[in-house]
């Protein structure tokens, strides 16, 4: 009699197993769905609780930040159709799964085959079988379509309630769909830059857990055709952070030079986002800091946000600075910029920074100019590739990567063919590189 019950209830759902596996297929090949519940791109930034963590910005000390680096739940199929359904709900056990490593491809852990091709596409590679013989924008294969299914369990700081928080994949390759307690936090097909989602209603106090199903195919693949090692998963770090209710959600800071390269000009706005719906009275300020902390320059502007005001952007006067130390490749001078937003007491609702090089860079009569110095390039392409990892490399390593272009008088990067990880443009502006 049980067995007669389990068939018809495997019956019964066989057709509604179908359409979510038709309805998932429809989403990974539809180029108009880049993406589902992603937050809009902006600058980076870590959110602090003072100014001075914010001068300091190690992006540890003074944070809301979880680091969901580590070891993972895994469990990997080569065919499209066998990759598991139920994976997302807590109460699913996953004991059975084997661990891997996050970040790090799947490929370079023992799941699946690494495929190196040039100009074509992974599923059109003669050798890789079942493969197609020639490509068919936007579909992938259906029939093979390797799919990684991640899944741990995290506790939320009892010290974030009452904050907005979000989930942060800085670097996921395939089509990644994400999961928290057992609801769809949303997809992202773009594998070089950050996925970040709103995850304020789906976490709770306490233990939650998070799922991620990456499917290594999808219409994306034909935008990221190029020239390196196709492989599959997350390839940068993963975390959460939290921020206030009235919080910095953008900024912009340009500061080039001018008056023959002898006077710095520093415009900075900012974009504040208000989800406390309630009126709020603040400061919005700035100030620009020396190599040796001393403060150089300060702005405040005085804010009265209506509670429904869900965003407000905030456009200071520019300011002259007279002779800054200048960036070049040669000479990477860097000032402090530090941004606030305050009570109407003074105190510290949110505070983050961003390293200012004052710089003008020009082409006139087919020269490079730099600080109006002719510039002459010793560059180098590069690829994010770590023979343990993948695509992903550490900090440490890229640390010494910086350190070796240096000593061989490498003054510029081609970040062929992606956006590098977020790090690396800042060890740009620290170490003198210019980026192409």
């Amino acid at each position: 009699m049980k067995k007669i019950v389990i068939l018809i209830c495997c019956i019964v759902l066989l057709p509604y197993i179908m359409q979510a596996q038709e309805n998932r297929y429809k989403q990974i090949t539809n180029p108009k769905l880049t993406n589902i519940n992603k937050e809009a791109p902006r600058s980076t930034f870590t959110s602090y609780t003072s100014e001075e963590y914010a001068a300091k910005n190690n992006r540890t000390d003074g944070t809301f930040y979880l680091s969901l680096n580590g070891k993972w739940k895994f469990n990997y199929v080569e065919n499209f159709a066998d990759r598991p359904t139920n994976f997302a709900y807590p109460n699913t056990n996953v004991s059975n799964w084997a661990d891997i490593n996050v970040p790090g491809n799947w490929e370079r852990q023992g799941f699946g085959t690494p495929i190196y091709v040039n100009i074509g596409y992974s599923f059109c590679s003669e050798g890789y079988k079942p493969y197609w013989e020639k490509p068919n924008p936007p579909f992938v294969p259906r029939e093979w379509n390797p799919t990684g299914t991640y899944r741990r369990d995290f506790t939320l700081p009892n010290d974030w309630d009452g904050k907005e928080i979000f989930l942060s994949a800085d670097g996921t390759r395939g089509a990644a769909f994400f999961y928290l307690n057992g609801t769809l936090v949303g997809m992202n097909k773009d594998a070089k830059t950050p996925a970040r989602f709103n995850v304020t209603k789906l976490v709770k106090k306490g233990n939650n857990v998070i799922a991620v199903q990456i499917h290594r195919f999808s219409d994306g693949n034909y935008l990221e055709g190029q020239d390196f090692w196709r492989i599959s998963g997350f390839e940068r770090d993963v975390y959460l952070y939290a921020q206030p209710k009235l919080r910095i959600a953008d900024f912009k800071v340009q500061s080039p030079l001018i008056e023959d390269y002898k006077t710095g000009l520093l415009s900075v706005k900012v974009k504040l986002s208000n989800t406390s719906q309630a009126k709020k009275n603040c400061f919005v300020s700035y100030q620009l800091r020396n190599q040796k902390g001393k403060s150089l320059l300060s702005s405040l502007k005085i804010l009265s946000i209506d509670k429904d005001t869900k965003e407000v952007e905030v456009i200071f006067d520019r300011e002259r600075i007279n002779s800054p130390a200048p960036w070049t490749a040669e000479t990477p001078n860097l000032y402090t910029l530090i941004i606030s937003i305050k009570e109407p007491d003074g105190k510290i609702i949110e505070s983050t920074s961003c390293q200012v090089g004052f710089r003008t860079v020009e082409i006139d009569n087919n020269q490079l100019l730099v600080n109006g110095q002719p510039v002459l390039i010793k560059g180098v392409n590069y690829h994010e590739h770590n023979e343990h990892t993948g695509h992903y490399v550490p900090e440490s390593l890229l640390q010494k990567d910086f350190e070796l272009w240096k000593k061989y008088n490498v003054n510029t990067i081609r970040t062929s063919h992606y956006p590098q990880q977020e790090l690396f443009y800042e060890l740009c502006d620290r170490y003198g590189i210019y980026v192409i």
